[in-house]
Parts: C-alpha cells; sequence; structure tokens
C-alpha cells in the first residue's frame, strides 16, 4: 500500500473530502512519528524473548505476557491520547 494513501489500498473505495483527508493525515503523521525507531531500538530476537521470559518467571513470578500487556496498554492509551489531541487540533482548523 502507498504510504500516500494509509488507510485504503483501493482508490475507488476511498472516500474524498475534508474530515476524511484530516484523519488519513493524521494517521499518516502518526506511523511517521514512532519515538521508538528500529535504528535506536533493535528487535529482540526470539532466543532473546525466551531468556527474558525465562528471567521473569524464574526471578519476579511472572511470564513474559505481563510483562507485555502492562507495556501494551500504557502504549495504546498513549496512542488513543495523541490522536484524540490530533483530531481536536483538526477540528480547530476547519
Amino acid at each position: 500500500m502507498s504510504e500516500d494513501r494509509v488507510i485504503y489500498e483501493n482508490e475507488m473505495e476511498r472516500p474524498s473530502g475534508g474530515k476524511f483527508d484530516a484523519i488519513e493525515a493524521i494517521v499518516k503523521e502518526l506511523k511517521s512519528s514512532n519515538p521508538y525507531p528500529e535504528s535506536i531500538f533493535p528487535e529482540i530476537s526470539t532466543q532473546d524473548l525466551a531468556i527474558i521470559h525465562d528471567f521473569l518467571r524464574r526471578e519476579m513470578g511472572f511470564p513474559i505476557d505481563r510483562l507485555s500487556g502492562h507495556l501494551g496498554r500504557k502504549i495504546y492509551k498513549s496512542i488513543i491520547d495523541d490522536l484524540i489531541e490530533k483530531l481536536k487540533e483538526a477540528n480547530n482548523e476547519t
């Protein structure tokens, strides 16, 4: 899919107009502003994840899923908060 069209693959399905264009611009901006780029925070190998999982079970008494859930909820909330802020900004611009 083209980075210019971040929601609809098929151009014929894509609605056009002010509000949709604003939402699409917000999605594009959020996609490009990831604060954790792989160039700075490289991916963790499957082997390293297994080691981390074993450590957490042994030393902390819980699986990596508990840590992942904790971090995932924080990230999800942050994305929603950013989206709400950008929607409010876009609404004020129209």
